[in-house]
């Protein structure tokens, strides 16, 4: 049995070509990156998607404005939870990426906001039953979180039965509170 022998990979349920993602990431900052790798790392108990990228000089990229950007171009399942700068990529001595002479990545903190409105403060108070957080911030996104596609399921059905009318794939492209219930709030007056 020989595996795999392309970069396809399954997080959460999806089939994901970690080359598609890295194209994206060269084409969207082509005037900040040299070089971008795509790689699957364990982070709090589950596999997600981790970018480490050589910026141009004088240049640097946010976690934040990386997947910001990305988002515009790829499903959330898709932008990579992590961006890490790195000086360069390690090479195997036969010149392919060394995946373990990455660095571990260090997840930013995300910096707290409070609800503003009901439906987030529910959502919020959702997102931390189902994640075992005792506060959620209105931009936490639920899979850095510890949230999977089972969690997520499980908050479809008590959002319904809070009256929350969004789905599986709504929670897979809006993964954080506020953008629930502005998904939620934008149904309503629709």
């Amino acid at each position: 049995y020989l595996g795999r022998s392309d970069d396809q990979v399954k997080i959460r349920g999806f089939r994901i070509e970690l080359g598609e993602i890295e194209s994206v990431s060269l084409a969207c900052f082509a005037d900040r990156l040299l070089q971008v790798a795509v790689v699957v790392r364990e982070l709090g108990g589950q596999s997600v998607l981790v970018a480490y990228g050589v910026c141009r000089a004088g240049e640097s990229l946010t976690t934040e404005l990386y997947r910001r950007e990305l988002g515009g171009y790829l499903p959330e399942y898709m932008v990579p939870l992590v961006f890490v700068e790195v000086a360069e990529l390690p090479l195997t001595a036969n010149g392919k990426l060394d995946r373990r002479g990455l660095p571990d990545p260090e997840l930013e903190e995300v910096s707290w906001e409070a609800p503003e409105s009901l439906a987030e403060e529910m959502l919020c108070g959702l997102f931390g039953e189902l994640t075992g957080r005792a506060e959620v911030s209105v931009t936490s996104n639920f899979f850095a979180l510890g949230g999977d596609s089972i969690q997520v399921i499980r908050l479809v059905g008590r959002g319904r039965s809070l009256g929350f009318g969004f789905g599986v794939r709504d929670v897979f492209r809006h993964p954080t509170p506020r953008a629930l219930a502005a998904l939620v709030a934008d149904a309503a007056v629709v």
